[in-house]
């Protein structure tokens, strides 16, 4: 999702005045599925802002991929991290190392947090999961929150106002508050290069305030605004928007389009889309030994999942020659869009000497 990279609002007053058959809404049953990888575009040229309100119409056939990211979505339990979200009904491989964990039910989507792997280190986002969308969602359909955490302790050991009354401040800490406005405020018709679809728009707005306190005589205190400023300047909020594009086709699952954008600017640029068809796959577990490889049949890349253990894999053609190799605790991957389609070998050895043999299948 470049998401990661790689997710507000005002309603149409027409909204009121339109047959109930005319509403486009989304439900559970549309959004996204086990085994579903998607490939999504990004295009930097400047676009015309799309209207808000009813029955839209939005062209964007001409967008052009000057880059593609791959996102594939499994069972939460499939990935690595999964302990930490034991409300995830869903997991999105980003790369190698990185995965997000998402909860799917009647009522809403939401991300829930983050797992990274890096040089062996493991690391948990759980504080700033937010609400995609409120379901069933159709026009009008709105949704707040508010979430408020602390950010790592440094050490300072400055005095800031000198001879000053306030004393010295040993250790800071950052304080970080998201407020989120969401609404749908528009619904139509959407054109991309893959098609017309059927979609409401999602409009959000994120309000960022980063503050700090600070570790002052033996307790942690909310310094005066005058001694924040001293030190860092101005503290202001920061405001982003964000517009998603949801369709009720039950094959895509997925944000047709999203893009950033400013209050008071009818322009935007850097703008996400989906770049081609869903591809749906079966994940395949091999439960004697713990390893799990998938997407199976895949077209562009292959994950070896062993929970815990330090891996080393190794993919094999029809001929037994050896295509590729691969290692990392508890993934190791395979790029694959440069062979031939057909069944392929991985043989997956673990620390401990086990070795285990899976087929593949190459589209």
């Amino acid at each position: 999702m470049k998401m990661k990279k790689t997710i507000t609002i005002f309603a149409g007053a027409a909204f009121f005045a339109l047959p109930a058959f005319s509403q486009i809404t989304v439900t559970e049953s549309n959004l996204i599925k086990t085994g579903q990888t998607v490939v999504q575009g990004f295009d930097s040229k400047v676009y015309k802002l799309p209207a808000a309100g009813t029955n839209q119409t939005w062209n964007f056939s001409n967008l052009v991929a000057d880059d593609k990211d791959t996102i594939s979505f499994g069972a939460a339990s499939w990935y690595p991290g999964y302990s930490n979200f034991p409300k995830a009904t869903h997991g999105i491989q980003d790369d190698d190392s990185s995965f997000s964990f998402l909860t799917l039910d009647a009522t809403k989507l939401s991300l829930l947090g983050n797992y990274d792997i890096f040089n062996g280190e493991e690391s948990v986002d759980t504080g700033f999961g937010f609400q995609l969308l409120k379901l069933p969602a159709t026009m009008g359909t709105k949704w707040t929150e508010n979430k408020d955490g602390l950010g790592e302790k440094s050490e300072l050991g400055i005095d800031p106002d000198g001879i000053g009354p306030f004393p010295v401040i040993d250790s800071i800490q950052s304080i970080i508050s998201i407020d989120r406005k969401c609404e749908i405020d528009a619904w139509g018709k959407l054109t991309i290069p893959l098609g017309t679809y059927d979609v409401i728009r999602a409009n959000m707005e994120q309000i960022f305030l980063f503050d700090f306190r600070v570790y002052v005589s033996g307790s942690w205190v909310n310094p005066p605004k005058a001694i924040k400023e001293l030190i860092f300047g101005p503290i202001e909020p920061d405001t982003s928007n964000q517009h998603f594009y949801w369709t009720n086709n039950s094959q895509i699952g997925f944000p047709l389009m999203n893009y950033d954008f400013s209050t008071g600017d009818d322009s935007i640029s850097d703008i996400t889309f989906l770049s081609q068809l869903p591809q749906f796959s079966n994940n395949t577990t091999i439960a004697t030994t713990s390893v799990e490889l998938y997407p199976n049949p895949a077209a562009e890349k292959i994950f070896v999942r062993a929970p815990g253990k330090f891996v080393v894999a190794i993919l094999f053609d029809a001929n037994a020659k050896v295509q590729a190799t691969s290692n990392g605790l508890g993934m190791a991957s395979f790029d694959i869009a440069h062979l031939a389609p057909g069944a392929y070998t991985v043989q997956v050895t673990d620390n401990l000497g086990k070795s285990s043999t899976h087929k593949i299948i190459k589209n």
